[in-house]
């Protein structure tokens, strides 16, 4: 922590018991000393910084200010509560969607776009046991680029970077968690993260892919 960071921090434990402390608001109001203007600094959870240090011509003005905080700080909880409870119904709600045999289609490459394939080989409730399968041509569509089609039960062995953290070795077989969020309809998205974004299951149409010469 810097030094002015320590000097907020400071700043800040000095007024505490000067402070009105609302949710996860400290308001200390000040000013008014040999006239001056009212004053309020606010500091949010365990900033050292206040998210606010104003002061203001009226102490009305000061008040209708800490309101609007305060307003906002009882719609920020109360998006929390909504989100735990939705977090809930989401957990509630999981069924891992994938079956053996499914085909894991994952796109990913930058200024290109490289396409691999995977083959669920085993489940359990929250996770897939992947093996990485051939593609194959299905189609040009231009200048080092084509579509390509998985190849169902012809597994091969594939570098691991694009699926996991490993970029020193060949794979056989690995084994991710799968990941979910809830769409505005209430239903469940799922997908398997991958260092590179996702991975979900293939749509059956061929993919396009690119490459550098």
């Amino acid at each position: 922590m810097g030094m002015l960071a320590e000097l907020e921090k400071h700043e800040r434990e000095k007024v505490k018991d000067k402070s009105e402390f609302y949710h996860d608001l400290q308001i200390y109001r000040g000013g008014r000393l040999n006239d001056s203007k009212p004053t309020v600094k606010i500091w949010q959870g365990n900033r050292a910084k206040p998210i606010a240090n104003y002061y203001f011509r009226t102490e009305e003005q000061r008040e209708r200010f800490i309101q609007v905080q305060k307003d906002n700080a009882d719609a920020r909880i109360k998006y929390k509560e909504e989100k735990q409870v939705q977090k809930q119904a989401a957990k509630a709600k999981f069924q891992n969607p994938f079956r053996i045999g499914d085909i894991i289609h994952h796109s990913w490459g930058y200024d290109q776009t490289q396409c691999d394939y995977y083959q669920v080989v085993g489940l359990t409730r929250a996770t897939v046991t992947l093996r990485p399968i051939a593609s194959e041509y299905a189609g040009a569509t231009g200048p080092m680029a084509q579509n390509e089609m998985p190849v169902k039960d012809a597994f091969v062995e594939a570098f691991t970077g694009a699926m996991t953290k490993d970029h020193n070795g060949k794979v056989k077989e690995f084994t991710k968690r799968v990941s979910y969020y809830m769409q505005d309809n209430g239903e469940l998205r799922y997908y398997i993260p991958t260092e590179h974004g996702w991975a979900d299951k293939w749509d059956g149409s061929p993919k396009y892919h690119s490459w550098y010469a």
